[in-house]
């Protein structure tokens, strides 16, 4: 399915830059006679095939426990002890898809899966897309994410759990728009992989962990052919551990969006209480499902923010200088909801700024991922 949603735009330096570059964008550049920076690098991240086959090999006896606690317990000892539940072994049973699906639908009843731990009024009032029908917005190859994900086949999911005023993405935010999602879509990114190749899958949005039960329902029917493919989770970090560990198993690399560090800041632009708090035990429950998948945080560099944001989110990150790979996106724009009455976020952040962040970091041991496409 070829990229419909083409943006361009000029920065403050002049020069050309390009919103999820996909190999259509490159052939327009390539066919205006301009270069791409760097090469393309190859993901990283390699999704073993022995875990793959473990997973469908996977079978849970019957009877199962009848309260979430006893599901939950169960599943967190299989994904520990995956050899002692093999098909081989458990004549009968249901698959880890299905025990995780039987979790998600009992904490769908009184639904606490994210920061504002609603019991499931936002969905009904049709604020949280959780409980509907998920669907997509494009599928499409997206040759500039950062090299530890490399070319990747990029899913964006709509709806989103929190609203931001200034959102990159404000297309994703309404649930009800979109195409339905389904293993249908396997189709149309065989043909992606068959034209263009990739080295990856990712759901992003919007934000996918909002359509977390249509996505368990996707990767159980993973054909042959992309089993091999590592999968990226974004989030956006306002979800509650519960969801993360359902998707433990699944995920080759973790993208967390950490929005602020200033519970202030979170109010005041996207309506959410206790981001910080929310977003800090992401990091920590994501880091501690597997030493083997790394994560990588991006924090979106806002006009302003330096003091408040920017700054103490790089110190907080200290604490994982092992575990995690840092991502100061640069691209913010004044779009969505933001007028000239925003102030500083009616402009974009400079250069200077930019890389005053990333010297920052770099000076408090941080790592920092490159990306696969520079400007033009």
């Amino acid at each position: 399915m070829p990229k419909y949603n083409l943006r361009f735009f000029v920065g403050n330096d002049g020069r050309l830059y390009i919103d999820d570059m996909s190999p259509l964008e490159a052939d327009i550049l390539g066919r205006l006679g301009l270069k791409i920076d760097k090469d393309i690098k190859g993901c990283s991240v390699s999704r073993k095939k022995i875990k793959n086959d473990v997973l469908k090999n996977i079978r849970i006896p019957l009877p199962l426990p009848d309260k979430t606690e006893g599901l939950v317990d169960l599943h967190n000892t299989v994904l520990t002890r995956p050899a002692a539940y093999t098909k081989e072994k458990i004549k009968h049973g249901i698959t880890i898809y299905k025990l995780k699906k039987l979790i998600l639908e009992m904490y769908l009843k009184k639904c606490r899966l994210c920061g504002f731990q609603c019991i499931g009024h936002r969905a009904a009032e049709g604020k949280c897309p959780i409980l509907k029908q998920p669907h997509y917005n494009q599928c499409f190859v997206h040759l500039g994410e950062e090299k530890e994900v490399g070319t990747t086949c990029a899913i964006e999911m709509v709806g989103c759990n929190i609203h931001c005023k200034f959102c990159q993405k404000g297309e994703l935010i309404n649930p009800t728009s979109g195409i339905p999602f389904n293993k249908e879509i396997w189709k149309e990114i065989k043909k992606e992989y068959e034209n263009y190749g990739f080295d990856s899958i990712s759901f992003l949005g919007g934000n996918p962990d909002q359509s977390i039960k249509g996505i368990l329902d996707f990767l159980e029917k993973t054909p042959e052919w992309a089993a091999s493919l590592p999968v990226v989770w974004h989030t956006n970090g306002y979800s509650k551990p519960q969801l993360y560990n359902l998707l433990n198993g699944l995920i080759d690399l973790w993208v967390i969006d950490f929005k602020y560090f200033k519970n202030e800041c979170a109010v005041n632009l996207s309506g959410t209480r206790n981001y910080v708090e929310t977003a800090q035990m992401a990091v920590e429950t994501i880091c501690s499902l597997s030493k083997d998948v790394p994560v990588i945080i991006r924090h979106l560099l806002l006009p302003g923010h330096t003091t408040c944001c920017q700054k103490p989110l790089i110190e907080w990150l200290t604490n994982f200088r092992s575990d995690i790979i840092f991502h100061p996106m640069s691209q913010y724009k004044p779009l969505w909801n933001i007028t000239e009455k925003d102030g500083e976020l009616f402009g974009t952040i400079k250069k200077e700024e930019v890389e005053q962040i990333r010297n920052y970091a770099i000076g408090r041991g941080i790592v920092l991922t490159q990306l696969n496409l520079e400007t033009f």
